[in-house]
Formats: C-alpha cells, structure tokens, sequence
C-alpha cells in the first residue's frame, strides 16, 4: 500500500525564532486547498467545453466506459442516475470542491491542535477550564469562530486576522453543512447563522465560481494568520512527531 506524503519539511535553525511544524501544516494545507478547488473548478470548464465541442460526446464517452469494463446495462443505470443528479444538482463540480477545501481545512485544525496540546506541556500557555480542553480536542467539529477560539485560548497566540476572511470561512462552513446535511437545500438553521440575504427556505444553495475563489483566499489568509502565530508562541517547544 501507497504511503501517505508527509507535509514538506521546514528546517530549525539553532536560534529560530518559531517552530516548524506549524508551517510544515501550513504549507500542506494551502496546497492542498487551492489545489482541490482549482482540481474542481478546472474540470467544470473542460468537461463543459468538451461537451460543446464534440457533437458525439455522448457515444464517445459511452464508448470508453464500456472498453474499461462496465456493461451497457450498467451505463444505462449510470446514466439515469447521472442525469437525475445534475438536472437536481446544476452545479455538482464547484460543490464538491468545496466539500474537498474543507475536509483540508479541518485536517488542518486537528493537527495543529494536536501540536497545541504537545507544546502545551513544554511551553508557558494559559490555563484551561474542563470545557476548553474538550473544545481544543473536538476541534475540528466546531463552528469556524469556535475553531479559532479554542486554539487562541489554548495557546495564548493571537492570530491577526481580518474579520471579513473569518466571516467568509463561517459562511463557507455553513454551506458544507447544508451540503453534507441537507443536499444543498437552505434550511432554517443556514439562515439563522448566515450573513446571505439572497436565499430563501428550500431554495438550492450553489455555489459560484467567484464565491468559491473568495472561500479560497479566506482560508490561506486564515491558515497563514495562525501557523505563524502559534509556531511562533511555541518556537522553544521539543520537536513534535504526529501520531499516524
């Protein structure tokens, strides 16, 4: 079996001034983000163009998936399906893109609030109540604002950022949700907690290419804001080796 590439690696000087392993995280996950929504977002406009251009797309595409194995009943089954889920979903690529940006965001928060809880034990941090320390270990369950809280609070770093790129990440976490948990459909609780003023209940809430691009820039912003801040806190911490 294939192993997992590790993030790159961020040498310490003798007299550094932050430890690397937040950046190493850092770096990761930037890439890892734009990466999947340019993945995302790159494949839209060349399917959409591709289908535009060849007026046999159809027996084509048919073609390559039955010389790799699936029967023709099976492509019809697939089709069906296929049509039913882009005719209720006009947008699946961008959302699916999304959905990839945040599975890397929380990846993300989890490992540094794991390296937290390490540096936590060599370094001078705050002290924490019961409930802040259930709220740095369950982390990556936590709305975008209480992420971010629960990791200042663990370490005593403040992260230095702007409060439209907290705003856009939240409204990106809400839109996941309602992706993961409600198929897109705008519910009650999405706009109880959004600043949106567009949608309505029951409308499918897509999700545009310039939105998404706008989520993007958020998130490095974000991740930047806090590797640096919390890499710096714990720059005399021992170096720290993640659990697999």
């Amino acid at each position: 079996m294939a192993q997992t590439q590790g993030p790159p690696t961020v040498r310490r000087g003798p007299n550094a001034k932050a430890h690397p392993y937040p950046y190493e995280i850092a770096i990761r996950a930037q890439t890892f983000t734009v990466g999947a929504t340019f993945y995302y977002a790159f494949a839209d406009a060349a399917i959409g163009d591709y289908f535009k251009a060849v007026p046999d797309y159809y027996d084509r595409v048919r073609s390559l998936f039955l010389s790799r194995g699936l029967s023709a009943d099976g492509w019809e089954v697939n089709w069906k399906a296929f049509e039913a889920y882009v005719n209720t979903f006009p947008n699946p690529i961008i959302q699916n893109a999304l959905l990839t940006a945040i599975a890397h965001w929380d990846a993300y928060v989890s490992r540094l609030a794991a390296f937290v809880r390490f540096a936590r034990r060599h370094v001078g941090s705050p002290g924490l109540a019961k409930k802040e320390m259930k709220a740095l270990g369950r982390v990556a369950f936590l709305p975008v604002p209480e992420q971010l809280d629960a990791l200042s609070t663990a370490s005593g770093a403040v992260f230095p950022l702007e409060i439209p790129s907290v705003n856009s990440l939240y409204e990106m976490s809400l839109v996941r949700n309602l992706g993961v948990h409600c198929e897109w459909i705008v519910d009650s609780t999405y706009l109880a907690h959004s600043r949106s003023k567009q949608w309505s209940p029951g409308d499918l809430r897509t999700v545009a290419i310039a939105e998404l691009e706008e989520w993007r820039v958020a998130l490095t912003d974000v991740i930047s804001a806090t590797s640096r801040s919390i890499a710096a806190k714990y720059a005399t911490a021992p170096d720290f080796i993640p659990s697999p």
